[in-house]
């Protein structure tokens, strides 16, 4: 791992690359296709592009002032912000299905911030061994 934080400057770029083919695509799917299976794919595809770049400059903003020991390398910002383009796109599946509700949301979300946490802490334990 680095022995700092990456400065947020540095993720900029491809946040608004994510950013970009997220909303991108999601209008050119709105404009231009008919809700047949292979677009409804696409949607989620792109929803998923668009939840992680808007949680990408929030991820390294919030790592980079509350910093950990030892402090996070690139791929756990990047695995933070997939996770939450994760999270987007799964409830936007289940909002489809009209299955969502608040307690589920709660219960995901409380099963993500538990696989980032087990993770981790499986990072750091692998560290020191």
């Amino acid at each position: 791992m680095s022995e700092r934080t990456p400065r947020p400057r540095a993720y900029f770029p491809l946040a608004f690359i994510l950013l970009a083919v997220g909303i991108g695509g999601l209008f050119y799917l709105a404009l231009n296709t008919e809700p047949m299976l292979g677009p409804r794919w696409m949607f989620f595809f792109f929803l998923m592009f668009l939840g992680a770049g808007t949680a990408l400059p929030i991820s390294i903003l919030l790592n980079h002032r509350f910093p950990s020991n030892p402090p996070v390398g690139e791929k756990v910002i990047f695995r933070e912000a997939l996770l939450f383009g994760v999270f987007v796109t799964l409830l936007g599946w289940l909002s489809h299905g009209r299955l969502l509700t608040s307690g589920l949301t709660a219960i995901i979300f409380v099963g993500f911030a538990a696989v980032e946490v087990f993770i981790r802490l499986w990072e750091r334990g692998k560290g020191r061994s």
